[in-house]
């Protein structure tokens, strides 16, 4: 593997880290937060005078505590999304443009990085939030999944087999 090979590798890395640890600690953050429990808690003391009118004023509180919770997914998600995009094709316009070749060795050893660095991201992330959390784990952990894997790993894939193409194709002819 040549220097291009080795740099492009350490740049998955740090790529597939840096959005691993986006994706665990939004999940962290909104485990620690506990913003359902805290507004369903203030929700259930909520009395209103005249018995009627109190079961009816309980499910408005949870309609907005579920809103919040759906408000914040969303913006985390839009944030994974945005910097997932902005790095994953800074890394396929510049790193794997036409005039680079990838060896067979270099797509294997970034498979096996993406698909270890993926596999650790859940399984941390899931021991961080006690396995509680496990829906927006997975969610943004599938979104920068998505990403990395098609303009990273997969252009890697197409690189490779047409540099091998290249390489069958063009053999010099023995006179």
């Amino acid at each position: 593997m040549n220097k291009e090979g080795r740099t492009r590798i350490i740049l998955l890395v740090v790529i597939c880290l840096f959005l691993s640890y986006l994706a665990v600690g939004y999940t962290y953050e909104f485990y620690e937060t506990d913003l359902m429990n805290q507004l369903a808690d203030a929700n259930s003391k909520l009395l209103v005078d005249g018995s009627d009118f109190t079961p009816v004023f309980r499910l408005m509180g949870a309609g907005i505590v579920g809103a919040f919770s759906l408000i914040i997914v969303a913006i985390h998600v839009m944030i994974i999304i945005f910097f997932a995009l902005l790095i994953t094709l800074l890394y396929w316009g510049i790193g794997l443009n036409r005039k680079r070749t990838v060896t067979e060795k270099e797509y294997d050893l970034s498979k096996k990085i993406f698909l270890g660095i993926s596999v650790s991201s859940i399984i941390i992330g899931a021991v961080i939030t006690r396995f509680s959390m496990l829906l927006p784990l997975l969610l943004y952990s599938l979104l920068w999944m998505l990403f990395v894997f098609l303009f990273c790993v997969l252009p890697k894939r197409k690189r490779c087999r047409q540099t091998h193409n290249d390489v069958s194709t063009n053999k010099d002819p023995i006179i």
